[in-house]
């Protein structure tokens, strides 16, 4: 799962270590909470496989963002359900290393992307991580918090606009922890206690967030680790050793969400024949 992790967040614009680093915070995380041994687990592993299922429209995303790496880098740190915030930086940033006549043609296509397209969208990116987390085994109360990654507090997230109490506290922690590493990482720990702070309510539970203010820099201490991965699989809660059949499951999972990056490598790492990018490039 941390090296799915690691190849998801290299597909959206992420370090290699993003997932393995939020899933050291969200253990911390989990340590102020009162989480139990199954929910710290589930907690753990939703951090690595929220993203599994996000390169499910790497092909289309061009379209729409130019170059979608490039974008999900400048874009990280931002809120994106925080329209005056996305629209500024869309204004003062988006396309402008490209001709007028193309930042104006990518421009309208961005704004084509609205808040209801991109719960649409996103609908089929939890269903991805769902199906790969079946593949794998993992339980029902993980496989339904992948419903959640992407909702927020207030209730205007996606797909689902869930608000409060509806999102499980798994999803609600794992949040938060995402985007702690991301503005420790980008802008430093004082700014991701502000983060924290200004999106309370908003995007986080206030009481989540109160509880991290009281120990932030415990919390955030963790990012400090020399090995990032020999830290998470220390941390990991689950341990868990798989059967032979599990290993191939998880393999299956892991190449059935590489494929998705690009619409000519479906099944091809599964199978080295249909949509392998070999053929379909010799057909063209």
């Amino acid at each position: 799962m941390a090296v799915l992790a690691a190849a998801a967040d290299l597909g959206m614009g992420l370090p290699l270590d993003h997932g393995l680093r939020t899933g050291l915070i969200a253990m911390r995380l989990a340590d102020l909470v009162g989480l139990a041994v199954d929910d710290r687990e589930d907690l753990f592993y939703l951090t690595l496989l929220r993203m599994a299922g996000c390169t499910v429209e790497s092909s289309s995303m061009p379209y729409h963002f130019g170059d979608e790496v490039r974008f999900g880098v400048d874009t990280q740190a931002l809120d994106y359900g925080n329209y005056h915030e996305f629209g500024t930086w869309v204004t003062e940033h988006f396309a402008t290393d490209q001709s007028e006549r193309v930042r104006e043609q990518l421009l309208d296509r961005l704004f084509q992307y609205t808040p209801a397209k991109r719960r649409e969208k996103l609908v089929g990116h939890c269903e991805v991580a769902r199906l790969g987390a079946v593949e794998m085994g993992l339980g029902a109360a993980l496989i339904e918090s992948l419903n959640f990654v992407f909702e927020r507090w207030d209730g205007t997230g996606a797909p689902s606009m869930a608000g409060g109490e509806r999102i499980p506290l798994v999803a609600q922690t794992m949040r938060l922890a995402n985007e702690l590493e991301v503005h420790a990482r980008v802008h430093g720990a004082e700014a991701a206690v502000a983060m924290a702070d200004y999106r309370a309510g908003g995007a986080f539970d206030p009481h989540l967030v109160w509880l991290f203010r009281q120990a932030s820099g415990r919390v955030l201490e963790v990012l400090d680790a020399r090995s990032p991965w020999e830290a998470a699989m220390v941390a990991d809660p689950g341990k868990r050793q798989l059967s032979e059949a599990g290993m191939d499951r998880a393999a299956a999972a892991m190449a059935s969400c590489t494929d998705l990056k690009s619409d000519y490598t479906h099944a091809c790492s599964r199978t080295g024949r249909g949509g392998c990018v070999r053929p379909c490039l010799a057909d063209r």
